[in-house]
């Protein structure tokens, strides 16, 4: 049997970890609690592996650190060799049926509600002991992705360049399927005076609107994007980070409301509210999930992404 070969004779797989750990955070504060060191241990470990490498690997830059270029070249190898080695000496199966784990997924309250009913379902026949947090998404970074904080974002593509983030782009580390595509629709109550004059695009870009924007840093939302795009402008007298609390203001007020066609479904179950096509050609929204792709092989994200898969296609189908 041959020898460890000389280059490995002086890192062992926590100088490893350590490594990557500061490569993706950029940050010795970061990786220390990721790993669950001191700050001063983390700094003796880098200081071992600049040694090693011949090269500084991060610079320091402001507040954070800059990667050298042999540090670039290491990032995603390195991130690789470390989940495929993971796996090799992983002990314990994925079972759901047994499994205890517990899942966390960013997904805007209007998702969350046509997901949860049909996987609350799947949960008790198929993992009964698994249980899944649903969490909004106003305060997601790019940092609860990377480092697992969270295993699943579900949302328009929007959301995922809202934090810089792209499926294009290997550095990224993001993976990303389709899962549904729905139509926008207005949403007005059955007093509304358009209801008898007709809900022309003239009207619509004329009358009052309560919108939904994404957050404080991305103040405008799917439909703002094309609508600034095409030059067009509505006046906004409400808007909301939460796009379930549309409908009420529409039945208690004569403001237009433009929301995914699941969004007017379960409202119209008031009497009080209509449904009108909308007299703009917005785009259709696209919804996907996206995860860590340094986790995609993962059984237990595996498992996660199909039964997500199976939640929204049991309650699409029965619209």
């Amino acid at each position: 049997m041959s020898s460890l070969p000389r280059n490995l004779q002086t890192l062992n797989l926590n100088l490893l970890k350590t490594l990557y750990a500061v490569l993706r955070y950029r940050s010795v504060t970061r990786a220390a609690e990721e790993l669950h060191l001191t700050q001063a241990a983390v700094s003796n470990n880098l200081r071992r592996l600049r040694q090693h490498f011949d090269d500084r690997l991060v610079i320091r830059d402001g507040r954070s650190l800059r990667l050298t270029p042999r540090a670039t070249a290491l990032l995603d190898p390195l991130g690789e060799t470390l989940t495929a080695l993971s796996r090799v000496i992983e002990t314990d199966v994925f079972a759901p049926e047994h499994s205890p784990r517990s899942f966390r997924i960013v997904a805007a309250s209007n998702i969350s509600a046509i997901l949860m009913p049909p996987l609350a379902k799947l949960l008790a026949d198929e993992a009964p002991h698994i249980s899944v947090q649903f969490i909004g998404g106003s305060a997601l970074t790019p940092h609860d992705l990377r480092t697992d904080r969270i295993d699943v974002l579900i949302g328009p593509p929007q959301v995922l360049a809202s934090l810089g983030l792209s499926l294009d782009d290997p550095a990224q580390e993001c993976g990303g399927e389709h899962l549904y595509t729905e139509r926008f629709v207005c949403l007005v109550n059955d007093r509304h005076p358009v209801l008898n004059q007709g809900l022309t695009r003239e009207a619509y870009l004329t009358m009052p609107h309560a919108s939904f924007f994404l957050n404080l840093d991305t103040p405008g939302s799917v439909e703002h994007g094309y609508m600034e795009a095409q030059r067009l402008n509505q006046f906004d007298r409400l808007l909301s980070s939460d796009i379930t609390v549309l409908p009420l203001v529409a039945a208690a007020s004569d403001l237009i409301v433009l929301v995914p066609q699941s969004v007017a479904d379960l409202a119209t179950r008031r009497s009080d509210l209509v449904i009108l096509p909308c007299p703009i050609d917005i785009p259709e929204l696209e919804i996907w999930s996206f995860w860590n792709r340094h986790r995609e092989e993962d059984a237990d994200i595996v498992w996660l992404r199909g039964i997500i898969r199976r939640g929204f296609a049991d309650q699409i189908q029965q619209r």
